[in-house]
């Protein structure tokens, strides 16, 4: 095994159609005021070709329980007779996602650096969750209804938190509705893992945008 004793879980979808399991890598790292982070690993893999076997790094926030991806996708490979050697490179698995970790913190060090207010949060989400048009179909309206309260629910749950009152309460309040709440229904499980194979969380990252251009 490439991390002996590491598993934190492991689900199969799809009638074994497809699996992942999550592993931690190294020690919890203290962003400040007990806000805590877990360097861990995301592996993905199907009999059907569907997601390709790939190593994805996370870092797990305990406060809110959020996965939240590093910039780079540390291993991906279709099913070939070749997966013994590649799942070799366990020296530079680990060392590419700890690298990535040390700019994550970095980053996350300035966004908890910049004090946001809830109005400039709400301005922010009015930009990058504009409401519909008057004249929208009401299925339209229902689902940015239910889109607001899960973001206005995750950014109260942030204003009790380690980071209240900074844009890294604010990332997070986005992040978890982005993955907790817009992927409710079926098969959410594959959609949060989608999220993080495709690093789709267009809404994340204009937030992370917006606040750093507060900086």
């Amino acid at each position: 095994a490439l991390f002996p004793d590491s598993t934190t879980n492991m689900v199969v979808l799809e009638d074994g159609g497809r699996l992942l399991f999550s592993q931690e890598i190294g020690e919890a790292i203290d962003l400040g005021n007990g806000d805590e982070i877990k360097p861990s690993l995301l592996w993905t893999a199907s009999l059907d070709s569907t997601w390709a076997t790939g190593c994805h790094g996370l870092a797990e926030r305990a406060f809110c329980s959020n996965q939240l991806p590093l910039a780079k996708v540390h291993m991906m490979a279709r099913r070939t007779i070749n997966h013994d050697s590649t799942l070799a490179y366990r020296a530079q698995i680990l060392a590419g996602v700890m690298d990535q970790i040390e700019v994550f913190v970095q980053n996350v060090s300035t966004l908890r650096g910049i004090t946001l207010s809830k109005s400039q949060f709400d301005t922010i989400i009015s930009k990058i969750l504009p409401a519909p048009a008057d004249d929208a179909h009401g299925k339209t309206v229902n689902a940015y209804a239910k889109k607001m309260a899960a973001v206005n629910y995750y950014y109260g749950e942030e204003a009790g938190g380690p980071a209240a009152g900074t844009a890294w309460a604010a990332f997070n309040a986005i992040q978890s509705a982005e993955s907790h709440s817009f992927t409710e229904g079926k098969n959410q499980i594959r959609k949060q893992a989608d999220i993080i194979i495709k690093e789709d969380q267009p809404l994340t990252v204009e937030m992370e945008r917006a606040c750093l251009a507060l900086a």
